[in-house]
């Protein structure tokens, strides 16, 4: 008995080795999500009450919206798990997660980068475009917006002269595909031939800004982020030239950044159309540009997301109650959700 004891003694510990090895290579996920996208993945004001929170890091964190909120639960249920298969166990039964503020300038950079700051996994409302599917690898879609348009409001009524100019955030699909899909809809008439010269030669057109107005202004400006751009559309300068008269993004973003970031005195008709399907998805930083054990953890993300999302009840339902309460779903965001998961 003696010698049996003295024998599992020498065999415990080896028989230990391999977890204390993978506990030494613990994995870090690097999750880069928003800061001014709300309703779907941005940093609330102190003292603004943020609905849909996440339960896991990046709520804790203090991030909120609907994309975060299902990153989050994804992120949770693989740290509870412990059917994993081999292959999955390899990855660790617990990991990291890092946060990296991101934003819509540097978000794909930083998913393709190979030294610096770079990511792993990018939780924003990022649209499924033909060029970000094949340079990256894409989750299911997980929500249906659209392109549309706030309008200013001065003395009494919309201004739809075209002496006036619009905001959009650079780097996004608003500033050439949204605008030409709203012009191909009739819309705008009295900028027309601007914008036009505009979609086919942006760089003489338009104007990027990091911070102060430019002398020599575009009629499409390009801001860093949705707060400078609301904050910019509900400006009144005395120079009609630099006013906005319009603010473009997808429809439920530029809404909810104007409640967010916007002025108290700013009169504004909100968007109500949409002009475009655009579909989000989480992109992720593809298995060939990860070592073996991060492209495995990157499957299981995956994996735990489309189980999630495809399952009834499904996780966007619950993403959606938690982020857009009192919101009416338009008909093709319900036949949206019916896709995936039914009634």
């Amino acid at each position: 008995m003696k010698y049996l004891f003295m024998l599992l003694l020498l065999i415990l510990p080896s028989m230990a080795l391999p977890d204390a090895t993978r506990d030494d290579e613990r994995l870090t996920l690097h999750v880069g999500v928003r800061a001014d996208a709300p309703p779907f993945s941005y940093l609330p004001r102190p003292m603004f009450v943020a609905a849909g929170k996440g339960t896991a890091t990046l709520g804790k964190a203090g991030y909120a919206g609907y994309i975060v909120y299902i990153c989050d639960r994804v992120i949770d249920v693989m740290k509870s798990r412990r059917d994993l298969t081999p292959n999955e166990a390899d990855t660790g039964l617990d990991f990291d997660v890092e946060i990296v503020q991101v934003t819509a300038d540097n978000r794909f950079d930083l998913l393709t980068a190979e030294t610096g700051t770079k990511i792993d996994i990018l939780c924003d409302p990022a649209t499924a475009t033909y060029r970000r599917v094949r340079d990256h690898t894409a989750s299911v879609p997980l929500y249906m917006s659209g392109i549309g348009f706030a309008a200013r409001i001065r003395d009494g009524q919309v201004n739809t002269g075209g002496s006036g100019r619009i905001a959009v955030v650079g780097k996004t699909t608003a500033g050439d595909y949204g605008i030409k899909r709203i012009l191909d809809a009739g819309e705008w008439p009295n900028y027309k031939e601007r914008l036009l010269a505009y979609i086919h030669n942006p760089s003489d057109h338009a104007q990027s800004v990091q911070g102060a107005v430019p002398a020599s202004l575009g009629i499409v400006e390009a801001f860093p982020t949705h707060e400078q751009a609301a904050r910019a559309f509900c400006s009144d300068p005395e120079d009609a030239k630099y006013r906005f008269n319009y603010y473009v993004g997808d429809m439920e973003i530029v809404n909810r950044a104007l409640m967010v970031y916007g002025t108290p005195n700013c009169k504004f008709e909100r968007a109500t159309a949409t002009y475009s399907d655009d579909r989000y998805t989480i992109f992720m930083r593809n298995p060939e540009q990860a070592d073996a054990r991060k492209a495995r953890l990157l499957m299981r993300f995956s994996r735990t997301l489309t189980e999630l999302v495809l399952t009834n009840p499904s996780l966007l339902e619950e993403a959606f109650q938690a982020n857009f309460e009192r919101y009416s779903r338009s008909d093709k965001l319900r036949i949206f959700f019916w896709s995936l998961y039914g009634p």
